[in-house]
């Protein structure tokens, strides 16, 4: 059993609550020094390039030479700052480091971490690291509850544990490889509920579950909430079944609101780019 003050509750608008467990001071340090590592490798990249132009530069014209260590102060600037937000955006909130020991960013709320959130959480990491790797940053996360450095409160995120995390394309591959099998195991039930009832939040609520699945510390409980939530809103009675028949009926709900709602939902899931897709809610 997690520790309460290790976990991360978020209640959704459907009165699902979601549960993460947030990432300890070990794990983040370890994260912290293989993305050092690859920085530094960046780094050193950048001071040999930097060391060949201004030796051609100081050859041509010496005053030249401090524009080009000008800019490459600039160009290391940009490479540490941008490593984190690059990764964090196109990784879902992980850097290398992170997606090695199970982390991942996200804002404080529980939604994925935002252009926003992830540039000020590292734009202080510059402070965070004073006075030699990431002091300042350990006394901070020593004093928070959850764990938080400067750069988590300037912008408004958390870490958390991210164990058995679905990618979005492995969710979207499902259609044609696990659709048949859904359907052909359940298919007389989950065929005949009234799929056109369930609504974009609906689908939502269930994707995020899906997505998440062992990352979350209750996710039993939850799959079975989240079950019932669905049925309801659909009218019918749910009987009582398992955890793995739960996921194998939310699945098959999923993907029968995606056939329902196919054209809208690529369009959605298009216009994203990030975050979990889902259709359009029915008129």
């Amino acid at each position: 059993m997690m520790p309460p003050d290790r976990v991360l509750s978020i209640d959704t608008p459907e009165n699902v609550v979601f549960g993460y467990e947030l990432a300890g001071l070990g794990s983040r340090f370890l994260a912290a020094v293989v993305d050092s590592f690859i920085i530094v490798v960046l780094l050193l990249f950048l001071t040999i390039t930097q060391l060949a132009i201004a030796n051609a530069a100081l050859a041509n014209d010496i005053s030249a030479t401090a524009w080009v260590f000008a800019i490459f102060i600039l160009l290391d600037f940009i490479t540490i700052w941008a490593y984190y937000i690059v990764f964090e955006l196109v990784w879902n909130g992980q850097s290398p480091g992170k997606r090695l020991t199970k982390l991942r960013v996200m804002q404080a709320e529980g939604r994925p971490v935002t252009l926003t959130g992830s540039m000020l959480r590292n734009l202080v990491r510059f402070i965070d690291f004073l006075p030699i790797f990431y002091g300042v940053g350990v006394i901070a996360m020593f004093i928070s509850k959850q764990s938080r450095r400067l750069g988590d409160f300037a912008g408004g995120t958390l870490v958390v544990y991210d164990h058995s995390i679905v990618s979005l394309h492995q969710l979207a591959a499902w259609q044609p490889s696990v659709t048949e099998r859904l359907f052909r195991d359940d298919a007389t039930q989950q065929l005949s509920l009234p799929i056109e009832k369930l609504d974009a939040s609906d689908i939502a609520l269930a994707e995020e579950l899906l997505l998440r699945g062992p990352s979350l510390t209750t996710h039993n409980e939850l799959a079975a909430s989240v079950l019932r939530k669905l049925y309801a809103d659909m009218d019918v009675e749910m009987d009582i079944v398992g955890y793995d028949s739960t996921m194998k009926r939310l699945k098959s709900i999923v993907l029968a609101y995606r056939h329902l709602n196919e054209a809208d939902y690529e369009e959605v899931s298009a216009e994203s780019g990030s975050g979990v897709g889902v259709g359009k809610a029915n008129p």
